[in-house]
């Protein structure tokens, strides 16, 4: 877990490249954590590698279908970058069926929330 805590701090300090170091080596410490390997694809993600933050949700959810947080920010990733509002919303969906979070609001102006 300290590298991929690590890896958000530094993601989030905007030092992309070792944050995604720290990320990958997380996960060959523990690959089939689903937590670590969406926080993978959050690294890509924020270093602007979306084709690769996309790849390590679907991974996930190969790892459990079920894995809201991969589903939530693949959904983020579908939306609002990919401008794939369907499978966007979709994704966020699944999000709001999996959680006890109380639904999507989608009020047309590409504002997503959960």
């Amino acid at each position: 877990m300290l590298h991929i805590n690590y890896s958000a701090l530094l993601t989030f300090t905007g030092r992309h490249e070792e944050a995604i170091y720290e990320a990958k080596w997380a996960q060959e410490l523990d690959p089939l954590s689903c937590y670590i390997n969406t926080r993978t694809g959050e690294a890509f993600h924020y270093a602007g590698k979306i084709d690769q933050a996309i790849e390590e949700y679907l991974m996930t959810l190969t790892i459990n279908s079920n894995y809201y947080l991969a589903h939530g920010q693949l959904g983020r990733a579908y939306f609002f970058v990919k401008e794939l509002a369907d499978e966007g919303v979709a994704e966020y969906k699944k999000t709001a069926g999996l959680t006890s979070i109380s639904g999507i609001l989608f009020n047309g102006k590409r504002e997503v929330g959960l």
